[in-house]
C-alpha cells in the first residue's frame, strides 16, 4: 500500500514492454499514466488490474485509454480508401483493415469508486477494446447502464459471466447472465451495499 504514483512512474518509464501490471490496493492517482504514451507503454498491456485505487478518477482512465491506442498505427490513406472515424481506414479493394487493436484483456477498477460513464466512454472511444476477455467495475456505483452498453458492445471477446458491475445496475447489459458486484463481503474495496463502505 505504500506505492506511490510517482514510484510506479519511475518503473514505468522503464518498463516500456509491461504485459501484466498489479497496482491493486495502492495509493497511485490520476498521474500514473501521464505522458507514458510518449516512452511506448502500454503498447503491449495485456493485464492491468487498478482493484482499490481509490484515488484513480475518469482523468487516469482517459489517460489510460488513450496510452493503450497511442501504440496503434494511423497510417495515411491510400488511393481508393475511405476513412473510418478516427481509427484509421479500410482499403476498399481488400476489405483488409489496416490499423491493429489495444491488446488489453484484463482490467479491473473495482473499488474506483470516483469513476463515471466518462471513463467507460474513454474506454470504448473508435474500436473500443475487442480483445478484452474480464472487466470489473465492482464497487463503481457512479456508472450506469446507458454507460456500459457501448463499452460492452465492443468488447466481443467477453462472456457475460466475466463482466462484473454494481448490482444497483438493473438494466445494465446481460442483465440476467453478468456476474454482480464482488465487493459485498470485502471490507478493503469499495461497496455502495457494505455497511463499512456507507459510513465513511
Amino acid at each position: 500500500q505504500g506505492i506511490t504514483t510517482a514510484t510506479v512512474r519511475t518503473m514505468l518509464v522503464h518498463c516500456s514492454n509491461l504485459s501484466h501490471l498489479d497496482l491493486s490496493l495502492t495509493l497511485v492517482g490520476d498521474s500514473t499514466f501521464k505522458g507514458l504514451a510518449d516512452r511506448g507503454f502500454g503498447k503491449k498491456l495485456k493485464h492491468l488490474n487498478l482493484s482499490g485505487c481509490v484515488n484513480i478518477t475518469d482523468l487516469a482512465v482517459r489517460r489510460l485509454s488513450e496510452l493503450i491506442r497511442a501504440t496503434v498505427p494511423h497510417p495515411a490513406p491510400p488511393a481508393g480508401c475511405r476513412r473510418c472515424e478516427d481509427l484509421g481506414c479500410r482499403d476498399t479493394r481488400s476489405s483488409a483493415t489496416l490499423v491493429d487493436s489495444p491488446r488489453l484483456e484484463f482490467l479491473s477498477l473495482s473499488g474506483c469508486f470516483q469513476i463515471t460513464d466518462e471513463s467507460l466512454s474513454c474506454l470504448a472511444t473508435g474500436i473500443g477494446l475487442p480483445m478484452l476477455k474480464q472487466l470489473d467495475l465492482s464497487g463503481c456505483p457512479n456508472l450506469t447502464a446507458g454507460g456500459l452498453a457501448p463499452l460492452v458492445h465492443k468488447s466481443p471477446s467477453m462472456e457475460p459471466s466475466d463482466l462484473y458491475y454494481c448490482d444497483n445496475i438493473l438494466d445494465g447489459p446481460w442483465p440476467l447472465t453478468a456476474s454482480g458486484c464482488q465487493n459485498l463481503n470485502s471490507g478493503r474495496l469499495a461497496c455502495c451495499r457494505s455497511e463499512h463502505w456507507q459510513s465513511l
